[in-house]
């Protein structure tokens, strides 16, 4: 479903579109020492930049401004299932209030819900499911969302299985592929 960007709010997992003209692989370090080096050379401190991403919006302070996105496309698919697995287990009892009498409450009418599931932070995920997940998680200004797609609580089940998909995806010039980037996931695991 397709929705404004003032619509967006944490506790739901989207596919969005950011508009960054003119990137290029130049802005985006092979590695995080590259990034230390001149911080301001970059547009991300992380091998890769998702033009794409598709992932669970996760709350903090200045949501309204600043998208916080726990990217599923970069996390090794293991570590994508333990995670929704780990979310699914936290805010399940809770989904049940998005519909009424059989219906789903119209998405733009959610909020006053407020449910628990809208303040999931990176540090709730971490401690429930165990992976660091800072490798995965992008911030993205809402200004450059130009398509915010939400991927709506009855397509949840399917998350887990979705293929490894790559498009949006700009690498570092010392990136050979996606292999790459979840080999760099993993070993934030250690």
């Amino acid at each position: 479903m397709l929705i404004k960007q003032a619509q967006v709010r944490p506790g739901y997992y989207y596919q969005f579109n950011i508009s960054i003209p003119n990137l290029n692989e130049n802005w985006i370090p092979d590695d995080i020492e590259l990034w230390k080096e001149d911080p301001d050379q970059y547009i991300t401190e992380k091998n890769y930049y998702d033009l794409s991403p598709a992932g669970l919006l996760l709350y903090h302070e200045n949501w309204k401004k600043v998208a916080l996105v726990l990217n599923l496309k970069v996390m090794p698919p293991v570590y994508r299932l333990r995670t929704l697995a780990a979310h699914y287990t936290l805010i399940e009892k809770y989904i049940q209030q998005i519909y009424q009498n059989e219906k789903k409450v119209p998405f733009n009418e959610r909020e006053r819900l407020n449910s628990p599931f809208y303040g999931v932070t990176p540090s709730l995920l971490k401690t429930l499911s165990g992976i660091d997940l800072s490798f995965a998680i992008n911030n993205y200004d809402i200004e450059y969302i130009t398509n915010a797609r939400v991927l709506d609580w009855d397509k949840f089940g399917e998350l887990p299985y979705a293929k490894v998909e790559t498009q949006g995806i700009v690498l570092s010039p010392g990136s050979n592929n996606l292999l790459d980037v979840f080999n760099i996931f993993e070993n934030n695991q250690f």
